[in-house]
């Protein structure tokens, strides 16, 4: 196969791209901002319900704890390093340090986990 050849393969496989310029990235950017979920402080949800949820993927896994009106009380996102349950073990021991500082940490009320697994 030529460079040439090659090289049109390789345009014709590309994705397009996601803005068709600055200005449609400004738009994109402008609206994105103003729809940002609001935080809690793990005070301010002391003794309440909460719920947690768990994402294990292939490269990364992410942990959050969020209030009874949908507030993000705690977050925790890592690179899984080829190892997923150990990165979930680390954002777990994170938020379970966070709520032990707390008088009355939250309650747990519900729980979900999901996961990625490559055969």
């Amino acid at each position: 196969m030529s460079a040439q050849s090659e090289g049109d393969s390789l345009a014709k496989n590309r994705l397009q791209p996601l803005f068709t310029g600055e200005v449609e990235w400004r738009c994109w950017e402008n609206n994105r901002s103003r729809h940002r979920i609001e935080r809690a402080s793990m005070q301010q949800v002391e003794g309440e319900p909460c719920f947690l949820g768990v994402d294990s993927g292939s490269t990364t896994s992410k942990v959050v704890l969020i209030d009874k009106i949908g507030g993000v009380v705690f977050s925790y996102c890592s690179n899984n390093d080829g190892n997923a349950i150990r990165a979930v073990q680390k954002g777990m021991q994170k938020l379970r340090k966070e709520m032990a500082d707390c008088e009355h940490p939250p309650i747990i009320a519900r729980s979900v986990a999901t996961a990625t697994a490559k055969i």
